[in-house]
């Protein structure tokens, strides 16, 4: 799953190491004696069903339970075959152990049982219809209902009324090596970080990229198609089962100030702000320096609402910051122009 690649990339920084030479033997997934981010690379196009077998290794290893390892962190080359020329005897202390490759925690389910989803905890997520336009489709924001650091996911994501194009990153950098478009209606995710990031209702995790379609005829899913749906959060990367609902603006109560759109920009780039009641609100830009660069007051109604901003009202570039002030909300967030 996508928790052995948070575990290999962790080893492969040297921040937790694989602690037995079998989890070693486990992670070497392109067979080449050691550990690296090949590996990665490797593992990851199984769990998106990019290919179903390991082109330079085994499904299953077995190591001779006899065999002693010299040096537990470096246990290439290992015995995988037991010589005995006499077969006098009964040989019932001749045993191997058995190493699922890519599954360096231990998680593997031999007995092909399906897995027990309720004894781990829901994490929700939601998508909204308020969508972005982009140059060759329409942006739908996928968020998180809390505010937990997010070390990884893998799910499969169904959507109907329109057809897939990608993934977008949002505080999740996900890229186009981390999913696989089944067909046009499925895309099959995982992404995983040792430094985690951020989530929470106003902070969207990625975008899903679909052609020009109604945004009100749109409607996602998270099915049990081909990956097992999981979501690693905080330090100790607890695993939840990620649920995948709509949220309509007249299921909000709170106030939303999001991420900048697009995020670097060079020319214009739009602030999209959510208020639960028609209030006042103060929209500015600033430097590290706390210096207010641009500043905008405005009386809104109830709802979303964009601000378009122009580098050329800003008249710098760089990291930025912005903030939304009203009588009761205030929240900032980073912004980077570029030239």
């Amino acid at each position: 799953s996508t928790l052995d690649l948070i575990n290999i990339q962790s080893h492969t920084l040297g921040r937790k190491l694989l602690d037995s030479p079998y989890k070693i033997i486990a992670g070497d997934v392109n067979n080449d004696e050691s550990v690296t981010a090949l590996d990665l690379i490797e593992l990851r196009k199984l769990i998106l069903g990019i290919v179903d077998t390991f082109k330079h290794n085994e499904s299953w290893r077995f190591v001779d339970s006899k065999f002693k390892f010299i040096d537990n962190l470096d246990p290439f080359p290992f015995d995988e075959t037991i010589v005995d020329r006499t077969l006098e005897t009964e040989k019932m202390d001749n045993n191997f152990v058995g190493v699922k490759i890519g599954d360096v925690n231990g998680t593997v389910d031999v007995s092909a049982k399906s897995f027990d989803l309720d004894k781990r905890s829901n994490h929700d997520l939601y998508y909204t219809k308020s969508t972005i336009n982009s140059d060759n489709g329409t942006l739908i924001p996928v968020f998180s209902e809390d505010n937990d650091l997010i070390y990884g996911f893998q799910f499969t994501l169904e959507i109907s009324g329109a057809n897939i194009i990608g993934l977008v990153p949002g505080s999740v950098d996900l890229g186009s090596e981390n999913y696989h478009i089944g067909d046009e209606r499925q895309v099959h995710v995982s992404w995983h970080s040792t430094e985690g990031a951020v989530s929470g209702p106003s902070i969207p995790l990625f975008y899903l990229n679909v052609d020009e379609n109604s945004a009100d005829e749109i409607y996602m899913s998270v099915v049990e198609e081909h990956i097992r749906p999981e979501i690693y959060v905080n330090e100790s990367w607890e695993i939840r089962v990620p649920e995948l609902s709509l949220m309509s603006i007249a299921d909000q109560d709170n106030y939303l100030l999001y991420q900048n759109e697009p995020n670097p920009f060079q020319d214009e780039t739009i602030i999209k702000v959510y208020v639960p009641t028609p209030q006042s609100v103060k929209l500015k830009i600033f430097d590290a320096s706390g210096k207010v660069l641009y500043a905008i007051i405005q009386d809104i109604e109830a709802g979303e609402h964009d601000f378009l901003i122009q580098q050329e009202d800003i008249g710098t570039t760089g990291l930025l910051y912005y903030s939304l002030v009203s009588d009761s909300f205030s929240e900032t967030k980073k912004m980077i122009v570029i030239k």
